[in-house]
């Protein structure tokens, strides 16, 4: 995203993210806004191209949620909630990546459950991704998804 001094990923480290992005909107949620403005951009181009799948990490937002100031979850709620509509316009799944199990500052995964249920109501490909970078990571939360979508 757009931040100081240039563009800025999100998930780099919690204190770049405090410095590049926080600093820069001046509050999460500025920052949790024009996140999902991006979010729904890229589902917009996403819809425009021949080939199209799934959209991931839709909740990345929240990796160092436990290490920066709250997020209002009723906010996240309203954006995703909006997000739903697009995702079936544009004919995109969401990968429902659970690698923020696996992050201590995070503790959940990155699409809320609520959110892929509603997502599998409106017909939207919710697809398990794990998110691997070693070996020991493949498979991470799958005994949750598979609880979930049962």
């Amino acid at each position: 995203m757009p931040g100081k001094e240039g563009m800025r990923c999100i998930d780099f480290t919690a204190d770049d993210f405090r410095q590049g992005l926080l600093s820069y909107y001046g509050t999460m949620e500025n920052v949790v806004e024009e996140y999902y403005n991006h979010v729904e951009a890229a589902i917009e181009r996403a819809g425009q191209l021949p080939v199209r799948t799934r959209l991931g990490h839709i909740n990345l937002i929240e990796k160092f949620q436990q290490a920066l100031p709250p997020i209002d979850e009723g906010q996240i709620r309203r954006r995703l909630e909006n997000i739903i509509p697009k995702l079936v316009q544009a004919g995109i799944g969401i990968d429902v990546n659970t690698a923020g199990l696996r992050v201590a500052t995070c503790g959940k995964p990155y699409a809320p459950e609520w959110f892929i249920k509603q997502c599998r109501q409106q017909g939207i490909a919710c697809i398990y991704g794990s998110d691997a970078h070693k070996p020991e990571h493949v498979g991470t939360g799958w005994d949750w998804y598979e609880a979930l979508t049962l």
